[in-house]
């Protein structure tokens, strides 16, 4: 079996038979679907079986108690067959010619990682095409420049697929709490010794303003901000035990400073001044000298980190939101 791909849900009905039909009508036929059902109190579990019963390439773990999205993706991960691992959260879509695309890089070479584009979708209708960063093909040859250059990809699970001997093999899992993704995404590009890049949007993230990070699995107002920094500090920690050098370290602590702007910006709604202080004390920890690959704005943000300008920050980022909104 050439795919498996986990779909952790929690009560998302709504959705669930859009993103599992995308499934169904992959032009590449070589899969299984291991979906998990994080003890739904909606009707997500009898379409599930509804799935199942039409297509035996499905499968149906319902958890016996709420343990969260990333544990249930270690649940799939753990019953997975296939060659390579993917996930689709229940709220998503994939393109119908993604697992055919993958197929074509993996004739290329069984990389330990594919990374691909992705469109991020609104409620309204409006899709806005999101890619990842831009490098010339060939740095992908030498590790360092390849981790550099693709960690500026989204640190989530679903945007890339995973050879899945590499992924169990060095034990990747999402961790318990909140901001889960970070750990295993950054991880799993360090240990690889492969990477392959497909530059074509072939996934569809919903966002849903109004809701925390939108997706499967949350309960409501059971978002955590503050395992953000538990992440950060799991992932720094790792870095200094691999003894990773400033380069890699540095395009960390730059993501680092994005995705903390981004929560207390739009996410981080109550304890916002201490919220920012935590921010500012991450930033002076882990700090390492940026070299010329930093922006303005990377400059920016980290200045008003170090100087404590939480206004100007939230001033800011809301003139750039709707500057660059106006550019799309």
């Amino acid at each position: 079996m050439k795919f498996s791909i986990v779909v952790p849900t929690y009560n998302q009905y709504y959705y669930l038979r859009e993103s599992l039909t995308s499934i169904v009508v992959q032009s590449f036929t070589d899969y299984e679907v291991v979906v998990v059902d994080d003890n739904s109190t909606d009707d997500s579990n009898n379409l599930i079986r509804e799935f199942c019963r039409k297509d035996p390439r499905f499968r149906n773990i319902r958890n016996r108690t709420n343990v969260g999205q990333g544990q249930s993706r270690n649940i799939g991960a753990d019953q997975s067959r296939g060659e390579y691992l993917l996930f689709l959260d229940s709220d998503d879509w994939i393109e119908r010619n993604l697992l055919q695309e993958l197929n074509r890089k993996i004739a290329e070479f069984r990389y330990d990682l594919i990374f691909f584009d992705y469109f991020k979708v609104y409620d309204d209708g409006e899709k806005i095409l999101e890619r990842g960063p831009v490098f010339d093909d060939a740095c992908l040859r030498e590790r360092l420049s390849a981790v550099t250059s693709l960690l500026g990809y989204f640190s989530v699970p679903w945007n890339k697929a995973y050879r899945r001997q590499f992924y169990q093999t060095n034990s990747l899992t999402y961790p318990e709490g909140s901001y889960e993704d970070i750990v295993c995404s950054y991880q799993a590009l360090l240990l690889s010794e492969s990477r392959g890049v497909i530059r074509e949007p072939l996934y569809n993230y919903r966002h849903r303003p109004g809701t925390v990070r939108t997706k499967p699995n949350i309960k409501p107002n059971s978002v955590n901000h503050d395992d953000v920094f538990k992440r950060f500090k799991q992932i720094f920690d790792y870095l200094q035990d691999r003894n990773e050098p400033d380069s890699i370290r540095a395009e960390i602590f730059r993501m680092m400073m994005h995705r903390y702007a981004g929560l207390l910006c739009v996410r981080v709604t109550s304890n916002r001044c201490e919220f920012f202080s935590k921010c500012c004390g991450h930033v002076d920890k882990y700090f390492v000298q940026a070299d010329r690959k930093w922006h303005l704005r990377d400059w920016v943000i980290y200045l008003l980190f170090k100087f404590r300008y939480m206004r100007l920050m939230l001033l800011g980022n809301k003139l750039y939101l709707t500057i660059v909104k106006a550019i799309k």
